[in-house]
């Protein structure tokens, strides 16, 4: 299972196990893979997740996202997507999670200066892809590459106050990890939109959930330390008599 990486700026790190992928991202129109008829870029709703959640990643530039892993697919790269107000406020963290699964929904605060939409998949290289062409005026596009044997199809819809205006590439600085691609955009009115979007490899839909992050070095050295100095404190007590004593016959 790989991770791939989303934000109000896109972005996508695992790496694929097996057979390395050296070929470079080839961008390819949606149903143009090998083997699949690529699919339907039609509107899509999803079940709701129990309760929103927070952003469980922060880019370089100190935006926030979401870090997920995926399922279904042969590579299963992971996924990093970010939603965000533009500019980014300091220390902003207003978007929400509202569904994963098949289909992943990000909704964030109304902002009159328009929002950045990031996506990257880890585990498949580096590589900046071209920006997805204009949302139709259901709020749809895609996005498609190939990867060595994996055609990688992205249907986006975001569903705002009307259609989306001022569609640009957005390259955040640094560049995200991964393969990755990011818009820039806004809405005639200001209401709070939602980003919804299912990912396909080869055809076939991938799940997300949400990356468990790794502890910290530093986590992993207080827990060391006091490990350590919890069997130091029950060798004292052995050593002084305080201990458990043998039972006696």
């Amino acid at each position: 299972m790989k991770t791939i990486i989303l934000a109000t700026s896109l972005f996508g790190a695992i790496a694929i196990a097996g057979a390395a992928i050296a070929d470079d991202p080839q961008p390819v129109g949606p149903g143009q893979g090998k083997g699949h008829g690529g699919p339907q870029a039609q509107s899509f709703h999803s079940a709701a997740l129990q309760s929103s959640a927070g952003p469980n990643y922060t880019f370089a530039d100190g935006s926030t996202g979401y870090r997920f892993t995926t399922a279904g697919g042969l590579t299963n790269p992971g996924v990093i997507v970010g939603f965000n107000p533009q500019p980014d406020p300091p220390g902003f963290v207003g978007d929400q999670l509202l569904s994963t699964g098949l289909t992943t929904s990000i909704s964030t605060p109304a902002n009159a200066g328009g929002y950045s939409f990031d996506m990257a998949f880890l585990g498949l290289g580096t590589r900046a892809l071209p920006l997805p062409g204009a949302p139709s005026t259901d709020g749809i596009t895609t996005e498609s590459f190939q990867i060595g044997s994996s055609v990688f199809d992205v249907v986006m819809t975001f569903q705002g106050p009307g259609s989306a205006i001022n569609w640009a590439a957005f390259n955040p600085q640094p560049d995200p990890p991964g393969v990755w691609f990011g818009a820039q955009f806004g809405y005639p009115v200001v209401t709070d939109p939602t980003a919804s979007f299912r990912v396909y490899e080869n055809g076939a839909p991938l799940s997300l959930s949400l990356a468990v992050p790794e502890p910290t070095p530093w986590v992993l050295l207080i827990v060391g330390v006091g490990a350590v100095g919890a069997q130091a404190r029950r060798r004292r007590m052995t050593a002084d008599g305080e201990g458990p004593h043998p039972r006696s016959a």
